[in-house]
Order: C-alpha cells, then sequence, then structure tokens
C-alpha cells in the first residue's frame, strides 16, 4: 500500500492490486481541497452543504492527480441498497454529469476504458473489484445495510452475467472505513449481521459495557470468500476512517454536517489486453463462449 500525493491531494494506491496496470484506482483522503469547514477540504459530498463551486474544483483536482478526464467521472446517488449498476458509456463531456441525472445504486460495474467508477464515504467501506481476465472493474459503497444485505456478492454475481467474471481469480481491494474500534452497534443491527455471512464471531464481537461492535470489513470479507475468491486476492488498507480526523470525514465521528472522501477505479484507455477464454452467462440464462485474443484498447 502506498501513499500518493500530487499537488496537495493525497490518496491511498495498492500497487500489488493491479501489478499488469489494467486500471487506474485510487482512495482520496480529505486533503488537497478547496471546501471551507466543515467540509474542508476535499469534500465531493454534493448533498453536504457544501458550495458547488468548491466540489467541481475538488473533483478537477481529484481527476489532475489520476490524470484522467474530470467528465469520465461517473457516480450513484448511493441509497444504502444493493442495486447493481452496469456502464457501458457515458455521454462525451467536460465535467461528471450532475446529481440529478445520476443513478440510484450501491455498486457500478463496467468493462469499458476511460470510464472511472466513483464512490463518495464518510465511514462506509469502499470496495473495488478486478477482474484481469476480462478486464472488468467494479466499485462498491458497503454500509451495514448493504454489508447485511450482500451487496459484494450481489455485485459478483453480476460480474459473472455480464463479463463472465471467474471468482476464483477476483481481485478485491477494500478501502479506508470505520474499524471495529469506532463501531458499536445496537441489537437490530447486531442480529441482522450475524446472519449475513458465516463466521459472525469473526465480525459481530462483544462490548464489556454491552452491546457489540461490528468489523464491516470482515463481515464483507467473509461474504466475499464465500462467492469462491481466494483469500490471497483480498486486499486491504487498514485504516479506520473515524481514527483518523487529520485524513478523513466520518459521519460517526462528526456527525452528518462533514464532507465525503472519494473512491476512483477505472480501465486504463490505450494499449493492448489479452482476453482470456471463458463462460459468459447472459440475461436469459444463456450460456456464451468466447475465444482468446488480443483486443486493441483504443
Amino acid at each position: 500500500m502506498t501513499k500518493t500525493k500530487h499537488g496537495g491531494v493525497l490518496f491511498f494506491q495498492d500497487p500489488d492490486f493491479d501489478p499488469e496496470g489494467f486500471a487506474i484506482h485510487g482512495f482520496f483522503t480529505r486533503r488537497g481541497g478547496v471546501s471551507k469547514p466543515p467540509f474542508d477540504s476535499l469534500n465531493v459530498g454534493w448533498n453536504s452543504g457544501d458550495t458547488p463551486e468548491a466540489i467541481q474544483e475538488n473533483l478537477e483536482r481529484i481527476a489532475l492527480a489520476l490524470a484522467i478526464p474530470t467528465g469520465s467521472i461517473f457516480r450513484l446517488r448511493q441509497v444504502h441498497g444493493t442495486h447493481v449498476v452496469s456502464v457501458r458509456t457515458i455521454p462525451a463531456a467536460h465535467r461528471p454529469l450532475p446529481p440529478e441525472h445520476w443513478p440510484e445504486g450501491d455498486a457500478l460495474l463496467t468493462g469499458e476504458k476511460g470510464v472511472a467508477l466513483a464512490l463518495s464515504t464518510a465511514d462506509c467501506l469502499p470496495v473495488f473489484l478486478l477482474d484481469p481476465a476480462r478486464p472488468a472493474v467494479g466499485a462498491v459503497h458497503a454500509g451495514w445495510r448493504g454489508s447485511v444485505e450482500k451487496i459484494c456478492p450481489v455485485a459478483i454475481r453480476r460480474m459473472n452475467l455480464d463479463f463472465g467474471t471467474d471468482p476464483s481469480r477476483l481481485r478485491v481491494l477494500m478501502g479506508p472505513a470505520v474499524g471495529p474500534c469506532c463501531y458499536p452497534v445496537g441489537p437490530e443491527v447486531a442480529h441482522r449481521a450475524a446472519l449475513a455471512a458465516p463466521r459472525p464471531d469473526l465480525f459481530l464481537m462483544p462490548r464489556s459495557e454491552g452491546g457489540w461492535v461490528l468489523d464491516l470489513r470482515k463481515l464483507n470479507e467473509c461474504q466475499i470468500l464465500s462467492c469462491g475468491v481466494p483469500p490471497e486476492n483480498i486486499r486491504h488498507v487498514q485504516v479506520c476512517t473515524s481514527c483518523r480526523p487529520d485524513l478523513f470525514f466520518s459521519v460517526r465521528r462528526d456527525g452528518e454536517l462533514t464532507g465525503r472522501q472519494i473512491a476512483l477505479i477505472g480501465l486504463k484507455p490505450g494499449g493492448a489486453h489479452k482476453v482470456l477464454k471463458k463462460n459468459l452467462w447472459t440475461a436469459d440464462g444463456k450460456k456464451e463462449e468466447t475465444r482468446a485474443s488480443e483486443e486493441p484498447r483504443a
């Protein structure tokens, strides 16, 4: 795991997640933007109370840090559900689509080059998915509601349907999120979490003063492993957003009147890549087979 700085913009990357260089990715911190307190400073939350001008400038700085066009950034109206949006293409634009044009959902997938899938978080877990055989990428927003409804397995199944993704070859990278050190939950959440994955003792721990603490990272990891993803293919940015006010926004720590950081993943344009032989499942349940080939990248 590396911290990368471009100007004042600071973000996390993991070179071992994508050693072949299929994708661009970054988990951005709150540093390096123009927003004023309490949104200081790299805030991307359109409904946070910050000014649209500051948010747009922050997005332009983020795009510059990853060397992508600002208009390639595709965003969701995140609703803490399990709806998956598969992005085929986005309109050519100098700026991202305005919020009124964002689809609702909590996971994004694409096999298209030059599309940057974006999530905004302030404690929820951002999860990147990479299928190097297709290649294809995904971005999943996993709060406790989405996690107990198994948003990551839903997204992985959709990658199989859309791209023929084999879970045994899928790579997973989990970003900064609230840790169990700062995530006490009540009995209703604890009960639902305990039913959401095998081995609840790994992600749900009793507190000495009563109640429970939830490990979002471990809960999602247990679900992803049950999909057939090998443990060695799952990587983490082990940082608690609530513990690091110098780096991250946190609703748990600061309340709703705070900013949101962004997480971005997309396939790089240019070059060539090999498409491996695999099975594709169509929406009507029929299997199609693709052949190994070299496809130029536009």
